[in-house]
């Protein structure tokens, strides 16, 4: 977990030699199960994370070892502009499209908690994702309410139930890639 406090500093990930899947997301991650993550993939946790932090991590990457990397972060994109979003999500696609690596994008779920307000941005944070990632990106379930714990936290049984269906996708998504290219 990287804390809200040092999410500004260089952070250079070392992946494993096993690993083939990295997970950066925000806050939402620290709650997940270890035992509920494979051993071929890394979650990396970034308190109050939004796209810019996913963003410093792939700079810094290896490029020697293509990585599938799935970036569950949106949360905290909620203040942002149409305009701030436009110019991070550029940068994030250049990124994203030359690195090597292969991207796959998981949209912020919707609590009828939030202001209304804060429902439509999250709304067109994932039409963004949605228009820039297509087949890559992974809405969220209408079958899947999310209740906050405490205005902006999915409670325990939403975080486990959000990983499953991520997760579930993650891997019929890239099994199915990997049957495409042969």
């Amino acid at each position: 977990m990287i804390s809200g406090k040092d999410k500004d500093q260089p952070f250079i990930l070392k992946p494993l030699p096993n690993t083939e899947i990295v997970v950066i997301g925000d806050s939402q991650l620290r709650r997940i199960k270890t035992h509920n993550i494979p051993n071929t993939w890394q979650v990396i946790a970034i308190g109050g994370g939004k796209l810019l932090h996913a963003l410093r991590i792939m700079q810094h990457l290896p490029t020697e070892k293509s990585l599938n990397l799935v970036i569950m972060m949106g949360s905290n994109h909620l203040k942002d502009t149409e305009n701030e979003l436009d110019t991070i999500m550029g940068e994030f696609l250049e990124l994203a499209f030359t690195s090597g690596h292969r991207v796959l994008m998981i949209g912020p779920y919707i609590s009828t908690q939030l202001k209304a307000n804060e429902q439509r941005a999250l709304r067109k944070y994932n039409q963004i994702l949605l228009d820039s990632f297509r087949d890559d990106y992974l809405p969220p379930s209408p079958s899947i309410t999310i209740t906050l714990v405490d205005g902006m936290h999915y409670s325990e049984y939403g975080v486990t139930k959000v990983w499953c269906y991520s997760s579930s996708w993650i891997n019929n998504r890239l099994c199915y890639q990997k049957e495409k290219n042969g």
